[in-house]
């Protein structure tokens, strides 16, 4: 059995438009309701039906949407919401480093005013203090995913005319936003094995 998930690039986080863009792109909205507004202008633009083949799953709150974000294939996430090229780790640290340092002054600065006791006070210093100095040793960059992707879920393979249909609408969501597409077929496999 194959599911298909059509991709589309970014070089944004995608978590602050995956709901909308698809709405758009596709006339579809999960159960939250987010993205109603670009389902009705979908339909007011097109002047067709939601696309049929879109199907919905459940997120990690349970919450069905024909959508989510999707890591995206010579990018990387520093752990603290920095996106970069792959090649780009240097950069990266420093980038890092940087918010590190900053986000622990800022921390330390709310440390000193809040109403703990002064051993509170000094022995979270401490530990913000060792988080800075852990950071600024840090030889390598932490790589994790960087989900600029949109990913929209389809129940059968679209149409070479569907696609084209789809990529169309996403360069429309917003020019210059849409930087590549792709189609992945995901296979679910179970063997059966006689004990």
């Amino acid at each position: 059995m194959s599911e298909y998930l059509f991709v589309i690039d970014t070089e944004e986080y995608s978590g602050n438009f995956e709901r909308e863009m698809c709405a758009f792109i596709t006339g579809h909205i999960g159960e939250c309701g987010v993205g109603q507004d670009k389902a009705i202008l979908y339909r007011k633009q097109t002047r067709k039906e939601a696309l049929e083949f879109i199907q919905s799953k459940p997120d990690d709150h349970g919450c069905n949407r024909p959508v989510r974000i999707y890591p995206t294939p010579g990018w990387f996430n520093h752990g603290y919401g920095g996106h970069f090229r792959d090649g780009q780790e240097k950069k990266a640290l420093v980038a890092m480093k940087k918010y590190v340092v900053k986000d622990c002054g800022e921390h330390i600065k709310q440390v000193k005013v809040n109403t703990w006791s002064d051993a509170e006070k000094r022995r979270e210093i401490a530990n913000t203090e060792k988080k800075i100095n852990d950071a600024i040793e840090q030889k390598e960059v932490n790589k994790f995913p960087s989900y600029q992707s949109v990913c929209i879920f389809c129940s059968r393979r679209p149409t070479d005319n569907e696609i084209k249909f789809m990529k169309k609408r996403a360069m429309k969501f917003r020019k210059g936003l849409a930087k590549g597409f792709r189609l992945i077929e995901e296979k679910i496999v179970s063997n059966s094995i006689s004990i």
